[in-house]
């Protein structure tokens, strides 16, 4: 699907809560950085809830100068091989209706959509903003 002008979307810097909440994710050691002559390039960080035995994907970027190269993907391959050795059964992200090359690039990727959420971002989302679309890759046994 090709828009008639390219979507292009800027987030405010974190809020203290959510910093603070990041800075323990990697202690889990289901994040990955990826690395270009000594500089951070892509990093994804990935939490795994083990109640349900899933691994929810937080944060995933790759810098302008280094995407469509692979590196977004062989960061989601490490991170899917991961959760696999882990014993986890999937793999879960959010993303918006509107970013259709998140959605695309997921898909790729083995993902599917399993679920919508109306008001997930605010009361309005639905019909005024954008939509929630939660994407999972299973990746291991459904029961043990």
């Amino acid at each position: 699907m090709n828009l008639p002008i390219p979507y292009s979307k800027r987030y405010d810097h974190l809020d203290a809560e959510t910093l603070a909440q990041y800075q323990k994710v990697p202690a889990c050691g289901f994040s990955f950085c990826a690395y270009a002559a000594g500089q951070c390039v892509a990093i994804v960080l990935a939490e795994p809830h083990h109640w349900n035995r899933s691994l929810w994907v937080w944060e995933l970027h790759v810098a302008e100068s280094h995407r469509r190269r692979g590196t977004g993907r062989q960061l989601v391959e490490a991170l899917t091989e991961k959760a696999r050795a882990g014993g986890l059964r999937t793999v879960v992200n959010e993303t918006q209706n509107s970013n259709v090359p998140a959605i695309q690039f997921y898909r790729s990727l083995g993902f599917h959509v399993e679920g919508i959420d109306l008001s997930y971002y605010s009361n309005h989302d639905f019909p005024e903003g954008e939509i929630a679309i939660f994407m999972k890759k299973r990746v291991g046994p459904l029961s043990r």
